[in-house]
């Protein structure tokens, strides 16, 4: 997280992957894509109430300038900020003891029918809040004889995504993301067929 100072007060910016969950990143994403916003100073409040550790109130009560300040540095934050390399892929994540593991490296990934049908299913209910539910899909607890719990039932997945929603952040999943696009861009005549 990257400390800025203005005019004696810390404000915290979440400005990696590392920083942001996968419920920060959902939320960032519905405020950029929903134009509920009348005004574009709101959706920057909201924006930034959400990568710093600043609420509305305290926003919207900042001199013009710090704000200003603050929605630059933000604003500069590129996908650059956010890009992951191949050796910070994170292949275990453990919650409350429990560990998860990715069932193979973001490389390797591949769906199988049953995977892909619950994802896109996920992607057509909510468009903008599957993501818990794709790393539901990679992240799976591991079992007392060091196996993998491959149970895919809406339950399971809804209980892990519960855990991974507010818990898990997005460098978890990233890299499974970007190989899941490539791989759906690759085989897309392929997969027309599951809707």
């Amino acid at each position: 997280m990257k400390l800025l100072n203005l005019k004696g007060k810390e404000v915290f910016i979440k400005d990696s992957l590392q920083n942001v969950t996968i419920a920060d990143f959902e939320r960032l994403l519905a405020i950029t894509n929903i134009n509920k916003y009348e005004d574009e100073v709101d959706k920057q409040v909201e924006i930034l109430s959400l990568l710093t550790n600043l609420n509305i109130d305290e926003l919207e009560s900042l001199e013009l300038t710090e704000f200003l300040e603050l929605n630059d540095y933000i604003g500069k934050l590129t996908l650059n900020s956010f890009k992951l390399n191949e050796n910070q892929v994170i292949n275990d994540f453990i919650f409350e003891n429990k560990i998860y593991k990715a069932k193979s490296l973001p490389k390797d990934f591949k769906l199988n029918v049953k995977e892909m049908k619950i994802m896109k299913n996920e992607v057509k209910i909510s468009e903008l809040g599957y993501l818990s539910k794709l790393a539901a899909i990679i992240y799976r607890d591991v079992l007392n004889d060091d196996s993998l719990n491959n149970d895919l039932s809406d339950e399971t997945i809804l209980y892990r995504s519960s855990h991974f929603k507010e818990n898990m952040t997005m460098d978890y999943i990233t890299p499974f993301l970007l190989t899941i696009t490539d791989y759906l861009l690759e085989n897309d005549k392929h997969t027309k067929i599951l809707g």
